[in-house]
């Protein structure tokens, strides 16, 4: 099935829509209500942090959060689209060219890596050319890559559906169960967005990069040591009730929870492969312990017999002076025997568990921790008109924002959640600044009338 670019691309931006359009937390606003422009910097502190005389509470959870009935989201639908209705547009990958019925996308991409990797070492068994046959073979590489990468796997020629029964073939259980399969894999959320800015008037919308005003202090905050920025972003709502305010969702930074499940399936492979390496040594071990080690060991196993048959000999002659009761010597031995027996077991049986254990110890220790939240930060923002405009921020961020370190289980007791609760009566127009040791954030709120004609819909915008 050859796939049209314009009508996929058609297709994404309808479902992105469909899917804003979804939560339409504000229909029941009149058309004639005022309309706001929020735009906000939020960005990392990075001063010291050893220097503080703050104590920060321990054990801070996603929990402290506000337990709101409802939000809404402008930036999960954006970054990771649900991808559900564009996928029934799509064949299945299954091909009559791929005989062993494996997705075809993956037959494409180990031809497209083989033919890459002849290249590479018909390049580097080049020895001898001078610099200028070098920069030729270079040129040729570059021109083939281009060939490569006009393959149809990359190409909209090729689009298809994953089975379910290849998704199964691919990933174990565990791994299905931290894949979502509906949407677009993202590690981190980008600093700026990129948004239309096409006015809905049923609901809140992130406005474009162009129209963000502050621009020049994001840039200062980029040129700074001190500080990170983390998300510059806008968006445009309807002045709420305080009763009927309903706050955006808001997250920024690294996306811990897809770190996770990357660390976790490389975690779960090495697991295998180490336990599948063990399970070989033990194997040759075991047919050491039982051809070698018995063999070697004759003499101490005779002579620890020989020792114990003189005790019970011992024991025998005791109980026989004592009570004249002949005991069955041959019972003796046999039962000398069976505890020597049962003792070289134990000590194979002893390794096994051993090394059970060792696996599960390594697999323990070098596991990554689930993160205490999704993202680097994580939270709230809710603005809500009651004569005068009120923004109240409910945000969680780490003490750190080091993936590996936030994921380490050795560096646990170090990391933990930092909370940012603010609440302040805002003026339309100026530009609020709301600090914390460990997070800034600043804050214009503008008027925005969406009749006017355009470059006279903002009013009230002090820089």
């Amino acid at each position: 099935m050859k796939v049209n670019s314009t009508f996929f691309y058609s297709l994404f931006a309808l479902n992105v829509l469909q899917a804003t359009m979804s939560t339409n937390v504000f229909a029941n606003t009149e058309k004639d209500d005022r309309w706001f422009e929020i735009e906000v910097i939020l960005f990392q502190q990075l001063d010291d942090k050893n220097k503080l005389k703050e104590q920060f509470p321990e054990g801070i959870t996603t929990s402290i959060l506000p337990k709101y009935r409802e939000s809404f989201d402008l930036l999960g639908h954006y970054i990771q689209p649900d991808l559900t209705k564009i996928k029934q547009f799509l064949p299945s990958c299954n091909t009559e060219r791929n005989k062993e019925e494996q997705p075809f996308f993956l037959q494409s991409l180990k031809t497209t890596t083989t033919s890459l990797e002849k290249e590479l070492q018909q390049i580097e068994t080049i020895t001898m050319y001078n610099q200028a046959d070098f920069n030729k073979e270079q040129n040729a590489l570059e021109l083939d890559l281009q060939e490569d990468f006009s393959h149809p796997l990359f190409s909209n020629d090729t689009l298809c559906v994953i089975s379910q029964q290849n998704l199964e073939n691919l990933f174990d259980k565990e791994q299905l169960a931290n894949i979502n399969i509906n949407s677009i894999d993202v590690s981190a959320l980008p600093s700026r967005l990129d948004a239309s800015g096409t006015h809905d008037e049923d609901n809140p919308y992130l406005i474009a990069d162009e129209s963000l005003l502050l621009k020049d202090i994001s840039q200062r905050l980029r040129w700074s040591k001190e500080f990170k920025p983390l998300l510059h972003f806008g968006w445009r709502q309807v002045g709420i009730t305080k009763a009927k305010a309903i706050p955006l969702k808001l997250f920024a930074g690294e996306h811990l929870t897809d770190h996770y499940r990357k660390a976790l399936t490389e975690n779960q492979a090495e697991g295998k492969k180490a336990i599948s390496l063990d399970e070989n040594l033990f194997a040759q071990l075991t047919k050491v312990k039982n051809a070698d080690k018995i063999a070697n060991s004759t003499n101490q196993l005779k002579i620890h017999i020989k020792h114990n048959q003189q005790k019970l000999n011992q024991l025998f002659n005791s109980f026989e002076t004592l009570q004249q009761t002949p005991l069955n010597k041959n019972v003796i031995n046999d039962t000398v025997n069976q505890i020597n027996k049962q003792r070289f077991e134990t000590i194979i049986l002893t390794d096994e568990t051993q090394l059970t254990l060792n696996n599960q110890k390594l697999n323990n220790e070098n596991r990554p921790k689930a993160p205490l939240q999704p993202w680097l930060l994580d939270g709230f923002i809710k603005v809500h008109l009651d004569h005068y405009l009120y923004i109240t921020a409910d945000l969680n961020i780490f003490n750190q924002d080091n993936v590996k370190t936030i994921l380490d289980n050795e560096k646990s007791n170090e990391v933990k959640l930092i909370n940012f609760s603010q609440n302040r009566r805002v003026i339309t127009g100026e530009i609020h600044y709301f600090d914390h040791p460990y997070i800034g954030m600043i804050v214009q709120i503008r008027r925005f009338d969406p009749t006017k004609p355009e470059g006279e819909q903002i009013t009230q915008s002090i820089k």
